[in-house]
Protein backbone atom coordinates (compact mmCIF):
# COMPACT_ATOMS: atom_id res chain seq x y z
CA UNK A 1 0.00 0.00 0.00
CA UNK A 2 0.98 3.53 -0.33
CA UNK A 3 3.63 4.81 2.57
CA UNK A 4 0.31 7.46 3.90
CA UNK A 5 -1.42 3.80 4.45
CA UNK A 6 1.40 3.24 7.18
CA UNK A 7 -0.55 5.94 9.52
CA UNK A 8 -4.17 5.08 9.31
CA UNK A 9 -3.25 1.49 9.77
CA UNK A 10 -1.05 2.46 12.65
CA UNK A 11 -3.78 4.61 14.15
CA UNK A 12 -6.41 1.97 14.05
CA UNK A 13 -4.41 -1.15 14.93
CA UNK A 14 -3.26 0.15 18.04
CA UNK A 15 -6.25 -1.43 19.92
CA UNK A 16 -6.96 -3.49 16.93
CA UNK A 17 -10.05 -5.27 16.53
CA UNK A 18 -9.04 -9.06 17.11
CA UNK A 19 -7.68 -7.38 21.14
CA UNK A 20 -9.25 -4.51 21.55
CA UNK A 21 -11.42 -5.12 24.61
CA UNK A 22 -12.25 -8.73 26.76
CA UNK A 23 -14.41 -11.13 24.64
CA UNK A 24 -16.77 -13.10 27.60
CA UNK A 25 -15.96 -16.13 28.24
CA UNK A 26 -17.70 -19.72 29.07
CA UNK A 27 -16.17 -21.69 31.68
CA UNK A 28 -15.84 -25.32 30.80
CA UNK A 29 -15.61 -27.31 34.61
CA UNK A 30 -12.31 -30.05 34.41
CA UNK A 31 -13.85 -32.12 37.18
CA UNK A 32 -11.29 -34.04 39.58
CA UNK A 33 -9.57 -37.41 40.22
CA UNK A 34 -11.26 -38.34 43.60
CA UNK A 35 -9.87 -35.95 45.39
CA UNK A 36 -10.72 -32.05 47.11
CA UNK A 37 -8.06 -30.43 44.97
CA UNK A 38 -7.19 -29.69 41.63
CA UNK A 39 -4.56 -27.35 39.92
CA UNK A 40 -4.22 -26.33 36.30
CA UNK A 41 -1.24 -24.94 35.04
CA UNK A 42 -0.70 -25.11 31.36
CA UNK A 43 -2.85 -24.91 28.42
CA UNK A 44 -1.71 -25.75 24.78
CA UNK A 45 -3.16 -24.78 20.86
CA UNK A 46 -5.52 -27.41 20.91
CA UNK A 47 -6.95 -26.77 24.52
CA UNK A 48 -5.43 -29.60 26.80
CA UNK A 49 -4.54 -28.92 30.00
CA UNK A 50 -2.08 -29.84 32.63
CA UNK A 51 -1.65 -29.79 36.07
CA UNK A 52 -2.38 -31.97 39.31
CA UNK A 53 -4.90 -33.27 41.40
CA UNK A 54 -5.09 -35.44 44.76
CA UNK A 55 -6.29 -38.60 43.88
CA UNK A 56 -8.31 -39.45 47.56
CA UNK A 57 -8.61 -37.39 50.39
CA UNK A 58 -4.85 -37.57 51.72
CA UNK A 59 -4.06 -34.47 50.26
CA UNK A 60 -0.62 -34.05 49.22
CA UNK A 61 0.72 -37.44 49.58
CA UNK A 62 -1.40 -38.57 46.62
CA UNK A 63 -1.35 -35.35 44.31
CA UNK A 64 -0.60 -36.88 40.53
CA UNK A 65 0.10 -35.12 37.36
CA UNK A 66 -2.66 -35.15 34.49
CA UNK A 67 -3.45 -34.51 31.06
CA UNK A 68 -6.97 -33.03 30.46
CA UNK A 69 -8.34 -33.69 26.75
CA UNK A 70 -11.91 -33.75 24.60
CA UNK A 71 -13.18 -33.37 28.68
CA UNK A 72 -11.01 -36.73 30.28
CA UNK A 73 -8.83 -36.29 32.79
CA UNK A 74 -6.15 -38.51 32.47
CA UNK A 75 -3.63 -39.89 35.36
CA UNK A 76 0.55 -39.29 33.87
CA UNK A 77 1.93 -41.35 36.60
CA UNK A 78 5.16 -41.35 38.23
CA UNK A 79 8.54 -42.67 38.20
CA UNK A 80 9.31 -46.15 39.22
CA UNK A 81 7.66 -46.61 42.84
CA UNK A 82 6.75 -43.06 42.83
CA UNK A 83 4.19 -42.06 44.74
CA UNK A 84 3.30 -38.23 43.58
CA UNK A 85 3.92 -36.04 40.52
CA UNK A 86 3.23 -32.40 39.42
CA UNK A 87 2.34 -31.37 36.15
CA UNK A 88 3.46 -27.99 35.23
CA UNK A 89 3.26 -26.66 31.59
CA UNK A 90 2.22 -28.35 28.36
CA UNK A 91 3.20 -28.14 24.41
CA UNK A 92 1.07 -28.87 21.66
CA UNK A 93 2.55 -32.46 21.33
CA UNK A 94 0.59 -32.92 24.60
CA UNK A 95 4.08 -33.28 26.34
CA UNK A 96 3.96 -32.38 30.03
CA UNK A 97 6.84 -30.93 31.88
CA UNK A 98 6.95 -31.70 35.27
CA UNK A 99 8.17 -33.47 38.64
CA UNK A 100 7.88 -36.79 40.44
CA UNK A 101 9.53 -38.68 42.76
CA UNK A 102 10.67 -42.14 42.75
CA UNK A 103 11.37 -45.20 45.02
CA UNK A 104 11.24 -44.49 48.67
CA UNK A 105 12.20 -41.51 48.56
CA UNK A 106 10.81 -37.58 48.49
CA UNK A 107 12.77 -35.63 46.69
CA UNK A 108 11.35 -34.64 43.12
CA UNK A 109 13.06 -35.57 39.47
CA UNK A 110 12.48 -33.21 37.01
CA UNK A 111 10.12 -35.30 33.94
CA UNK A 112 8.70 -35.18 30.40
CA UNK A 113 5.10 -36.84 30.12
CA UNK A 114 5.27 -38.14 27.39
CA UNK A 115 2.63 -40.40 24.92
CA UNK A 116 2.40 -42.62 28.02
CA UNK A 117 6.39 -42.60 29.14
CA UNK A 118 8.21 -40.20 31.37
CA UNK A 119 11.46 -39.25 30.65
CA UNK A 120 13.76 -38.48 33.70
CA UNK A 121 15.48 -35.34 33.75
CA UNK A 122 17.65 -36.02 36.13
CA UNK A 123 19.69 -38.21 34.18
CA UNK A 124 21.29 -35.51 32.23
CA UNK A 125 21.00 -33.01 34.84
CA UNK A 126 22.83 -34.95 37.62
CA UNK A 127 20.89 -33.42 40.53
CA UNK A 128 19.65 -34.04 44.19
CA UNK A 129 16.39 -32.39 43.79
CA UNK A 130 14.87 -30.88 40.34
CA UNK A 131 11.98 -29.54 38.64
CA UNK A 132 10.79 -28.63 35.24
CA UNK A 133 8.57 -25.63 34.96
CA UNK A 134 8.03 -25.19 31.32
CA UNK A 135 8.22 -27.04 27.78
CA UNK A 136 8.09 -25.50 23.93
CA UNK A 137 7.34 -27.03 21.06
CA UNK A 138 10.43 -28.41 20.40
CA UNK A 139 10.29 -30.08 23.84
CA UNK A 140 12.95 -27.98 25.15
CA UNK A 141 11.91 -27.81 28.68
CA UNK A 142 13.11 -25.30 31.86
CA UNK A 143 13.20 -25.50 35.91
CA UNK A 144 15.57 -25.45 38.43
CA UNK A 145 17.74 -28.22 39.71
CA UNK A 146 19.93 -28.48 42.95
CA UNK A 147 22.71 -30.85 43.50
CA UNK A 148 24.53 -28.38 46.56
CA UNK A 149 23.41 -26.09 48.93
CA UNK A 150 21.24 -24.21 46.12
CA UNK A 151 18.86 -24.25 43.32
CA UNK A 152 20.49 -23.41 39.58
CA UNK A 153 17.92 -22.33 36.49
CA UNK A 154 18.30 -25.04 33.67
CA UNK A 155 17.22 -25.30 30.12
CA UNK A 156 16.87 -28.81 28.76
CA UNK A 157 17.45 -29.03 24.65
CA UNK A 158 15.74 -31.50 23.48
CA UNK A 159 18.55 -32.15 20.37
CA UNK A 160 21.02 -34.14 22.16
CA UNK A 161 19.73 -33.67 25.39
CA UNK A 162 21.93 -31.30 26.22
CA UNK A 163 21.50 -29.01 30.04
CA UNK A 164 22.63 -25.24 29.85
CA UNK A 165 22.84 -23.89 33.56
CA UNK A 166 22.21 -20.35 34.23
CA UNK A 167 24.06 -18.75 36.84
CA UNK A 168 22.79 -15.88 39.64
CA UNK A 169 23.19 -12.28 39.88
CA UNK A 170 25.53 -12.51 42.86
CA UNK A 171 23.30 -14.59 44.79
CA UNK A 172 23.36 -18.21 45.14
CA UNK A 173 19.96 -19.12 43.67
CA UNK A 174 17.75 -18.87 40.21
CA UNK A 175 14.64 -20.94 38.81
CA UNK A 176 13.55 -20.28 36.07
CA UNK A 177 9.19 -21.20 35.12
CA UNK A 178 9.25 -19.56 31.41
CA UNK A 179 10.55 -20.64 27.77
CA UNK A 180 9.66 -19.61 24.47
CA UNK A 181 9.53 -20.61 21.08
CA UNK A 182 13.39 -19.57 20.52
CA UNK A 183 14.24 -21.21 23.82
CA UNK A 184 14.86 -18.21 25.74
CA UNK A 185 13.94 -17.74 29.55
CA UNK A 186 12.00 -16.37 32.17
CA UNK A 187 12.53 -16.26 35.92
CA UNK A 188 14.30 -14.77 38.89
CA UNK A 189 18.40 -15.03 40.22
CA UNK A 190 19.19 -13.98 44.11
CA UNK A 191 21.14 -10.77 43.75
CA UNK A 192 22.49 -11.86 47.12
CA UNK A 193 21.02 -13.41 50.42
CA UNK A 194 18.16 -12.05 50.34
CA UNK A 195 16.45 -10.35 47.25
CA UNK A 196 16.00 -11.53 43.61
CA UNK A 197 15.89 -10.39 40.13
CA UNK A 198 13.49 -11.23 37.15
CA UNK A 199 15.75 -12.23 34.42
CA UNK A 200 15.38 -13.19 30.35
CA UNK A 201 17.85 -15.35 28.98
CA UNK A 202 18.47 -15.82 25.91
CA UNK A 203 21.69 -17.07 23.99
CA UNK A 204 22.78 -14.11 22.25
CA UNK A 205 22.16 -11.95 24.98
CA UNK A 206 22.46 -14.24 28.32
CA UNK A 207 20.89 -13.62 31.82
CA UNK A 208 19.97 -9.65 31.85
CA UNK A 209 18.33 -8.30 34.97
CA UNK A 210 15.13 -6.79 34.77
CA UNK A 211 15.07 -5.15 38.03
CA UNK A 212 12.28 -4.31 39.63
CA UNK A 213 9.17 -1.56 40.53
CA UNK A 214 11.15 0.08 42.67
CA UNK A 215 11.42 -2.42 45.61
CA UNK A 216 13.81 -4.76 46.44
CA UNK A 217 12.66 -8.04 44.20
CA UNK A 218 10.56 -9.64 41.35
CA UNK A 219 10.14 -12.60 39.80
CA UNK A 220 9.38 -13.72 36.02
CA UNK A 221 6.78 -16.20 35.38
CA UNK A 222 6.25 -16.58 31.36
CA UNK A 223 7.76 -15.33 28.21
CA UNK A 224 6.45 -15.02 24.55
CA UNK A 225 7.50 -15.37 21.37
CA UNK A 226 9.15 -11.52 21.26
CA UNK A 227 10.81 -12.19 24.25
CA UNK A 228 8.29 -9.90 26.13
CA UNK A 229 8.34 -11.06 29.97
CA UNK A 230 5.61 -10.99 32.43
CA UNK A 231 5.46 -11.45 36.65
CA UNK A 232 5.64 -9.62 39.57
CA UNK A 233 7.64 -6.91 41.13
CA UNK A 234 7.89 -4.86 44.55
CA UNK A 235 7.41 -1.22 44.32
CA UNK A 236 9.32 1.71 46.64
CA UNK A 237 8.87 0.79 50.09
CA UNK A 238 8.36 -2.76 48.89
CA UNK A 239 4.46 -2.57 48.76
CA UNK A 240 2.92 -5.06 46.44
CA UNK A 241 3.71 -6.49 44.58
CA UNK A 242 2.20 -5.52 41.57
CA UNK A 243 2.26 -7.62 37.69
CA UNK A 244 4.62 -6.38 34.99
CA UNK A 245 5.33 -6.86 31.44
CA UNK A 246 8.74 -5.94 30.49
CA UNK A 247 9.65 -5.69 26.65
CA UNK A 248 13.01 -3.66 27.41
CA UNK A 249 11.62 -1.64 29.90
CA UNK A 250 9.63 -3.07 32.97
CA UNK A 251 6.14 -1.84 32.91
CA UNK A 252 3.50 -1.96 36.12
CA UNK A 253 -0.26 -3.19 34.51
CA UNK A 254 -1.65 -2.67 38.01
CA UNK A 255 -4.11 -4.65 40.21
CA UNK A 256 -7.90 -5.16 39.76
CA UNK A 257 -8.08 -2.11 43.01
CA UNK A 258 -6.03 -4.15 45.87
CA UNK A 259 -2.85 -3.95 46.89
CA UNK A 260 -1.09 -6.75 45.04
CA UNK A 261 -1.12 -8.58 42.00
CA UNK A 262 0.64 -11.22 39.64
CA UNK A 263 1.21 -11.85 35.93
CA UNK A 264 1.57 -15.75 35.20
CA UNK A 265 1.44 -16.29 31.31
CA UNK A 266 1.51 -13.99 28.22
CA UNK A 267 0.57 -15.18 24.63
CA UNK A 268 1.42 -14.40 21.31
CA UNK A 269 -0.99 -11.32 20.75
CA UNK A 270 0.28 -9.97 24.39
CA UNK A 271 -2.92 -11.23 26.30
CA UNK A 272 -1.44 -11.66 29.92
CA UNK A 273 -3.18 -13.55 32.78
CA UNK A 274 -3.15 -13.46 36.67
CA UNK A 275 -4.22 -12.96 40.14
CA UNK A 276 -4.86 -9.66 41.71
CA UNK A 277 -6.65 -8.80 44.89
CA UNK A 278 -9.46 -6.13 44.36
CA UNK A 279 -10.64 -3.48 46.74
CA UNK A 280 -12.11 -5.84 49.31
CA UNK A 281 -8.50 -7.55 49.43
CA UNK A 282 -10.14 -10.71 47.89
CA UNK A 283 -8.13 -12.37 45.49
CA UNK A 284 -9.53 -12.29 41.82
CA UNK A 285 -8.21 -13.98 38.30
CA UNK A 286 -8.09 -11.46 35.74
CA UNK A 287 -6.89 -10.89 32.23
CA UNK A 288 -5.29 -8.27 30.91
CA UNK A 289 -5.30 -7.04 27.41
CA UNK A 290 -5.09 -3.55 25.28
CA UNK A 291 -4.06 -1.71 28.67
CA UNK A 292 -7.32 -2.73 30.24
CA UNK A 293 -7.00 -5.24 33.47
CA UNK A 294 -10.40 -6.68 33.93
CA UNK A 295 -11.81 -9.34 36.58
CA UNK A 296 -12.82 -12.93 34.77
CA UNK A 297 -15.72 -13.40 36.97
CA UNK A 298 -17.29 -10.24 35.49
CA UNK A 299 -16.57 -11.56 32.17
CA UNK A 300 -17.23 -15.36 32.52
CA UNK A 301 -20.42 -17.63 32.05
CA UNK A 302 -21.06 -20.88 33.87
CA UNK A 303 -19.28 -20.49 37.19
CA UNK A 304 -22.25 -21.85 38.72
CA UNK A 305 -21.14 -19.81 41.87
CA UNK A 306 -17.71 -20.20 41.86
CA UNK A 307 -15.48 -17.40 42.21
CA UNK A 308 -12.28 -17.20 39.94
CA UNK A 309 -8.96 -16.33 42.49
CA UNK A 310 -6.75 -17.36 40.04
CA UNK A 311 -5.53 -17.54 36.33
CA UNK A 312 -2.49 -19.65 35.76
CA UNK A 313 -2.08 -19.84 31.90
CA UNK A 314 -3.30 -18.49 27.96
CA UNK A 315 -2.92 -19.63 24.72
CA UNK A 316 -2.81 -18.52 21.68
CA UNK A 317 -6.89 -18.64 21.24
CA UNK A 318 -7.31 -17.16 24.12
CA UNK A 319 -8.28 -19.69 26.25
CA UNK A 320 -7.38 -19.25 29.62
CA UNK A 321 -7.04 -21.55 32.73
CA UNK A 322 -8.09 -20.61 35.54
CA UNK A 323 -9.57 -21.31 39.17
CA UNK A 324 -11.50 -21.40 42.39
CA UNK A 325 -9.46 -21.47 45.41
CA UNK A 326 -9.41 -20.81 48.91
CA UNK A 327 -5.67 -20.90 49.92
CA UNK A 328 -2.31 -21.40 47.94
CA UNK A 329 -2.71 -24.50 46.27
CA UNK A 330 -5.98 -25.20 47.86
CA UNK A 331 -8.25 -25.29 44.76
CA UNK A 332 -11.10 -27.18 44.45
CA UNK A 333 -12.34 -25.91 40.91
CA UNK A 334 -10.50 -26.27 37.81
CA UNK A 335 -12.11 -24.07 34.49
CA UNK A 336 -11.07 -23.74 31.04
CA UNK A 337 -12.41 -20.35 30.13
CA UNK A 338 -12.91 -20.05 26.18
CA UNK A 339 -14.02 -17.16 24.57
CA UNK A 340 -17.38 -16.60 23.14
CA UNK A 341 -17.61 -17.70 19.40
CA UNK A 342 -16.70 -14.72 17.51
CA UNK A 343 -18.28 -13.04 14.51
CA UNK A 344 -16.98 -14.07 11.30
CA UNK A 345 -15.72 -11.23 9.09
CA UNK A 346 -14.56 -10.61 5.57
CA UNK A 347 -10.65 -10.04 4.47
CA UNK A 348 -11.09 -7.91 1.34
CA UNK A 349 -8.39 -8.35 -0.91
CA UNK A 350 -7.38 -5.22 -3.62
CA UNK A 351 -4.77 -4.74 -6.25
CA UNK A 352 -2.26 -1.84 -6.80
CA UNK A 353 -1.38 -2.21 -10.62
CA UNK A 354 1.42 0.87 -10.72
CA UNK A 355 3.34 -1.54 -7.57
CA UNK A 356 1.85 -4.89 -9.01
CA UNK A 357 1.10 -5.30 -5.02
CA UNK A 358 -1.91 -7.07 -3.21
CA UNK A 359 -3.29 -6.28 -0.11
CA UNK A 360 -6.20 -7.38 2.26
CA UNK A 361 -7.82 -6.57 5.49
CA UNK A 362 -11.07 -7.17 7.33
CA UNK A 363 -10.46 -3.24 8.94
CA UNK A 364 -13.89 -1.56 8.05
CA UNK A 365 -11.78 1.99 8.10
CA UNK A 366 -9.78 0.53 5.48
CA UNK A 367 -11.98 -0.91 3.37
CA UNK A 368 -14.20 2.14 3.50
CA UNK A 369 -11.04 4.39 2.58
CA UNK A 370 -9.96 2.15 0.24
CA UNK A 371 -13.14 1.73 -1.70
CA UNK A 372 -13.77 5.46 -2.05
CA UNK A 373 -10.60 6.70 -3.35
CA UNK A 374 -9.01 7.92 0.01
CA UNK A 375 -5.71 5.86 -1.28
CA UNK A 376 -5.89 5.97 -4.65
CA UNK A 377 -4.61 3.24 -6.90
CA UNK A 378 -5.98 -0.12 -5.19
CA UNK A 379 -8.98 -1.58 -6.51
CA UNK A 380 -10.67 -4.64 -5.55
CA UNK A 381 -9.46 -7.96 -7.14
CA UNK A 382 -12.90 -9.57 -5.84
CA UNK A 383 -11.17 -11.82 -3.79
CA UNK A 384 -11.91 -12.48 -0.04
CA UNK A 385 -12.40 -14.72 2.64
CA UNK A 386 -13.67 -15.25 5.91
CA UNK A 387 -11.89 -14.05 9.42
CA UNK A 388 -13.12 -14.16 12.73
CA UNK A 389 -12.92 -10.58 14.57
CA UNK A 390 -11.74 -11.52 17.77
CA UNK A 391 -10.35 -14.37 19.99
CA UNK A 392 -11.85 -17.83 18.70
CA UNK A 393 -11.36 -21.26 19.79
CA UNK A 394 -9.22 -22.97 17.05
CA UNK A 395 -7.73 -19.82 15.32
CA UNK A 396 -4.26 -17.96 16.30
CA UNK A 397 -4.25 -13.89 15.55
CA UNK A 398 -2.75 -12.79 12.25
CA UNK A 399 0.66 -10.61 12.51
CA UNK A 400 0.72 -7.39 9.99
CA UNK A 401 3.70 -5.95 9.37
CA UNK A 402 4.68 -3.16 6.68
CA UNK A 403 7.97 -1.88 5.68
CA UNK A 404 9.11 1.00 3.33
CA UNK A 405 12.30 -0.16 2.89
CA UNK A 406 11.78 -1.18 -0.45
CA UNK A 407 10.53 2.62 -1.59
CA UNK A 408 9.17 3.77 -3.64
CA UNK A 409 7.01 0.59 -3.19
CA UNK A 410 5.78 -0.28 0.46
CA UNK A 411 5.12 -4.14 1.26
CA UNK A 412 2.74 -5.79 3.97
CA UNK A 413 3.18 -9.47 5.58
CA UNK A 414 0.84 -11.25 7.45
CA UNK A 415 1.29 -14.37 9.28
CA UNK A 416 -0.62 -16.59 11.85
CA UNK A 417 2.62 -18.74 12.57
CA UNK A 418 3.90 -17.20 16.53
CA UNK A 419 7.29 -18.22 15.64
CA UNK A 420 7.52 -16.23 12.44
CA UNK A 421 5.92 -13.17 13.80
CA UNK A 422 8.71 -12.96 16.44
CA UNK A 423 11.47 -14.07 13.60
CA UNK A 424 10.29 -10.74 11.52
CA UNK A 425 9.75 -8.52 14.50
CA UNK A 426 13.37 -8.80 15.14
CA UNK A 427 14.10 -7.75 11.79
CA UNK A 428 14.35 -3.82 12.08
CA UNK A 429 13.32 -3.30 8.22
CA UNK A 430 9.69 -4.71 8.87
CA UNK A 431 7.53 -2.75 12.19
CA UNK A 432 4.58 -4.77 13.77
CA UNK A 433 1.52 -2.64 13.05
CA UNK A 434 -0.93 -5.22 14.90
CA UNK A 435 -3.05 -8.24 15.30
CA UNK A 436 -5.75 -7.79 12.55
CA UNK A 437 -7.96 -11.17 12.66
CA UNK A 438 -7.52 -14.32 13.62
CA UNK A 439 -7.89 -17.57 11.38
CA UNK A 440 -7.52 -21.30 12.14
CA UNK A 441 -3.95 -22.62 10.67
CA UNK A 442 -3.34 -25.70 8.72
CA UNK A 443 -1.99 -28.88 10.05
CA UNK A 444 1.67 -29.74 9.28
CA UNK A 445 0.62 -31.84 6.35
CA UNK A 446 -1.49 -28.54 4.79
CA UNK A 447 -4.89 -30.27 5.83
CA UNK A 448 -7.40 -27.33 7.28
CA UNK A 449 -9.55 -28.01 10.04
CA UNK A 450 -13.39 -29.01 9.01
CA UNK A 451 -15.78 -26.16 7.93
CA UNK A 452 -12.83 -24.18 7.02
CA UNK A 453 -11.06 -23.81 3.29
CA UNK A 454 -7.38 -23.30 2.67
CA UNK A 455 -6.05 -19.71 2.12
CA UNK A 456 -2.48 -20.62 -0.14
CA UNK A 457 -0.20 -17.70 0.37
CA UNK A 458 2.21 -16.76 -2.31
CA UNK A 459 5.42 -14.98 -2.77
CA UNK A 460 6.48 -12.51 -5.58
CA UNK A 461 9.83 -13.52 -4.97
CA UNK A 462 11.26 -9.76 -5.15
CA UNK A 463 9.77 -9.31 -8.69
CA UNK A 464 9.37 -5.61 -9.31
CA UNK A 465 12.16 -4.85 -6.77
CA UNK A 466 9.58 -5.23 -3.91
CA UNK A 467 8.45 -8.29 -1.81
CA UNK A 468 4.60 -8.70 -1.66
CA UNK A 469 2.29 -11.95 -0.69
CA UNK A 470 -0.17 -12.94 -1.93
CA UNK A 471 -2.91 -14.94 0.03
CA UNK A 472 -6.39 -16.85 -1.96
CA UNK A 473 -8.39 -19.65 -1.41
CA UNK A 474 -8.60 -19.99 -5.36
CA UNK A 475 -6.54 -22.87 -7.18
CA UNK A 476 -6.94 -21.36 -10.16
CA UNK A 477 -5.58 -17.91 -9.06
CA UNK A 478 -2.91 -20.33 -7.59
CA UNK A 479 -1.84 -21.55 -10.36
CA UNK A 480 -1.91 -18.18 -12.35
CA UNK A 481 0.52 -16.89 -10.09
CA UNK A 482 2.69 -19.68 -9.93
CA UNK A 483 2.92 -19.46 -13.43
CA UNK A 484 3.87 -16.17 -13.35
CA UNK A 485 6.69 -16.64 -11.32
CA UNK A 486 5.52 -16.32 -7.82
CA UNK A 487 6.53 -19.23 -5.14
CA UNK A 488 4.24 -21.86 -3.24
CA UNK A 489 4.65 -20.81 0.63
CA UNK A 490 3.05 -22.89 3.65
CA UNK A 491 1.99 -26.31 5.14
CA UNK A 492 1.69 -29.39 2.78
CA UNK A 493 2.23 -29.79 -0.85
CA UNK A 494 -0.23 -27.33 -1.70
CA UNK A 495 1.86 -24.24 0.38
CA UNK A 496 -1.67 -23.71 2.28
CA UNK A 497 -0.85 -20.77 4.86
CA UNK A 498 -4.31 -20.13 6.41
CA UNK A 499 -7.49 -21.82 6.79
CA UNK A 500 -10.82 -19.38 6.02
CA UNK A 501 -13.79 -20.32 8.07
CA UNK A 502 -16.34 -20.88 5.94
Amino acid sequence: MPHQVRWLALASLILPAAVAAAPAYVAVPLGNLGGASIYGTGINARGQISGWADTDGSGAAHRHAFLYSDGVLTILGTLAGGTQSFGYAINDAAQVAGSSNSGNTTSLHAVIFQGGTILDLNVFLGAQVSNAYAINAGGDAAGASRSGASFRAYRYSAAGNAITTLSTFGGTTSQAYGINVFGALAGFAHTDAEDAHAFRYTDGGGLVDLGTLGGRASIGYGIAPGGEVVGSAYLPGDLGPHAFIDDGTMHDIGTLGGGSSTAFSINAAGTIVGESTDAQGSSRAFVYASGAMVDLNTVTSGLGGSTLTTATAVNDAGQIVAMSCTGPLQCQQAYRLDPAPAAKVAAIEYHHAAFDHYFITAIPDEIAKLDSGVFAGWTRTGGSFNVYAADQVGAMPVCRFFSTTFAPKSSHFYTPDPRECAIVRANANWQLEGLVFNIPVPAADGACPANTAPVYRLYNNGMGAAPNHRYTTSLATRATMIAAGWIPEGYGPDAVGMCAPV
